[in-house]
């Protein structure tokens, strides 16, 4: 998938501003806003009409920036090497520097590593994670496309990237706080697949 360096530059530049962006994912169309920001924050659950009392996902680069939002606990590790970067998310314990609104208060977090190729780089040269839940108003069709999107958040959006979703399918959440693993949501990874992995978890560290 190409994109030019310069969508990219304005896509950060905007979420520097506390601007908010529509771009595709290895899942579904995905809506980003800075994960310090609080009003960028606020801005994502109006535009969405989302509930303030759910929890928003985070999207990073890599382990590094993981490891800034939440603590990873050796589960946590175990499923990120097993199942990142598709379309799967880890529940872990969250990171006392981020802002309650993206927790909904909670002391947990939802972290993923994207696989598509346009979500990865933006969050990549943005330095740090991003808020990133499905870019649709709440209770509707998530959205795979940028016209999509555009039905559904004309007008509150900054920037809407063109892209393509590989999925079209939510991510699988799995909560990895406790010594098993707790799907929250099963999407595009199968409960099976956490099953199997969760053996071979047991087979290497609980001996």
């Amino acid at each position: 998938m190409d994109i030019s360096d310069q969508i990219v530059e304005r896509a950060v530049e905007i979420l520097g501003e506390g601007g908010i962006i529509a771009f595709p994912t290895d899942t579904v169309y995905c809506l980003a806003a800075d994960i310090y920001n609080k009003d960028a924050l606020a801005k994502i659950y109006r535009v969405k009409s989302r509930p303030f009392n759910m929890a928003l996902p985070v999207i990073v680069a890599d382990m590094e920036q993981m490891k800034r939002v939440c603590r990873v606990t050796p589960l946590g590790l175990f499923l990120a090497g097993e199942f990142f970067p598709t379309g799967f998310t880890l529940v872990l314990p969250r990171s006392p520097e981020l802002p309650d609104i993206i927790t909904a208060g909670k002391d947990t977090v939802a972290v993923r590593i994207q696989d598509n190729p346009v979500a990865a780089e933006i969050v990549r040269k943005f330095g740090r994670g991003v808020a990133g839940t499905s870019a649709n108003v709440h209770g509707k069709k998530s959205p795979v496309t940028g016209e999509e999107v555009l039905e559904q958040l004309y007008g509150n959006v900054d920037l809407i990237i063109e892209g393509t979703c590989q999925g079209g399918i939510e991510s699988t959440i799995v909560d990895a706080t406790g010594d098993k693993p707790l799907t929250l949501r099963e999407g595009a990874i199968p409960q099976k697949s956490i099953d199997e992995a969760y053996k071979r978890f047991q087979q290497v560290f609980q001996r």
